[in-house]
């Protein structure tokens, strides 16, 4: 998932695979339950086969060194900024 230029992870039909998370602290199922969006920052350690149906799929292993946890509707900046001035932008 592609994140915008706030950070924000952005929706899409569209898979790019599918990958497993290792946390060293507990999760709460409750907190992060399915659907749940996160940004995650880590290593990629390990791969691990595990069942889609019937077929076998190996998955990419993170080891997670920061992990975000979004509210649905959450937002670090306004989206929209009107001002006055000189400047650049990167």
């Amino acid at each position: 998932m592609e994140l915008d230029s706030q950070g924000y992870p952005q929706k899409s039909d569209q898979s790019q695979g599918r990958f497993l998370v290792r946390s060293n602290q507990f999760k709460d199922p409750a907190i992060y339950s399915e659907g749940t969006l996160i940004t995650v920052v880590g290593r990629l350690e390990d791969s691990e086969t595990r069942l889609i149906g019937e077929m076998p799929y190996l998955y990419p292993v993170i080891t997670v060194m920061e992990m975000k946890k979004w509210s649905p509707g959450e937002d670090m900046w306004p989206r929209i900024h009107f001002g006055f001035g000189i400047g650049t932008h990167f």
